[in-house]
C-alpha cells in the first residue's frame, strides 16, 4: 500500500476564511485563475501590504479550491458563513493528507467514543506514528514541526472543529442539508471528515 505524500503548505496562512471567499468569488466571476490573480493583485482585494504576500496566498488558496466541485465553490462563495466554513474544511481535508488523516484517525474516533477533549498527547502520538512512516517528514526542522501543530490547531478552531477558547474540546462541524448533499454527491467518504459514521452515511444515501 502506497502512503499519501504529506505536504505542509497550509502553514502559509491558516484557514484564510475571508480571503478564500474573496478569491472564490472572483474566480467564479471570471472563470480563469490567471485572470483571477491579476484582478486581485490590481485591486488589492486581499488587503495585504505586499504583492508577494498576496500572490503566495492566492496560490495557496487556489490549490485548495481546485479540489472542490463547481457546486461546492458556489456554496463557498454565496452560501452562509457556516456553509463557507464547511466547504473550506472540505477543501483543506481533500488537499492535505496529513490533515485528513488527523481528522479520520484522531478527531473522528475521539468524537465517536464521546472523548471530546483533544490533548497534546493525542497530537504527539499521531505525529510520531506518521513521522515513523513518512520519509518526507524527516526533513522537518523543530521550528517547522511546531508551526505545523500550531497552524493545524488554529485552523480547526477557526473552522469550528475545536472550541475557540483553546480548551481542546472537539465539536462536530455543522453541515446544512445543501452542504451535506454536495459532499455526498462528490464522495460519501468525505462525510467522515464531518464526523459522520458509516451508519449515518448509509442512512443518508438510502433517503436520496
Amino acid at each position: 500500500m502506497t502512503l499519501p505524500h504529506y505536504t505542509f503548505s497550509f502553514t502559509a496562512g491558516s484557514a484564510l476564511i475571508n480571503e478564500t471567499r474573496t478569491v472564490t468569488d472572483e474566480y467564479l466571476r471570471c472563470g480563469d485563475w490567471t485572470e483571477t490573480e491579476k484582478n486581485l493583485l490590481n485591486s488589492n482585494a486581499l488587503q495585504k501590504p505586499k504583492q508577494s504576500t498576496t500572490k503566495r496566498l492566492i496560490n495557496e488558496i487556489r490549490i485548495r479550491l481546485q479540489s472542490l466541485t463547481d457546486a461546492q465553490l458556489r456554496l463557498l462563495a454565496y452560501g452562509t458563513g457556516s456553509d463557507a466554513k464547511a466547504m473550506i474544511w472540505l477543501a483543506i481535508a481533500k488537499r492535505y493528507a496529513y490533515i485528513s488523516d488527523f481528522a479520520s484517525e484522531v478527531l473522528l474516533p475521539k468524537y465517536a467514543s464521546m472523548d471530546f477533549i483533544l490533548t497534546e498527547g493525542d497530537y504527539l502520538r499521531f505525529f510520531n506514528a506518521k513521522y515513523a512512516t513518512h520519509p518526507e517528514m524527516l526533513k522537518l526542522s523543530d521550528a517547522s514541526k511546531g508551526k505545523i501543530r500550531g497552524v493545524l490547531l488554529l485552523m480547526l478552531r477557526q473552522l469550528g472543529l475545536l472550541e475557540a477558547d483553546k480548551s481542546g474540546r472537539i465539536i462536530r462541524p455543522y453541515l446544512s442539508h445543501e452542504a451535506e448533499q454536495l459532499v455526498l454527491a462528490d464522495n460519501p467518504a468525505h462525510l467522515t471528515r464531518f464526523f459522520y459514521d458509516e451508519s449515518e452515511i448509509k442512512k443518508i444515501q438510502n433517503h436520496e
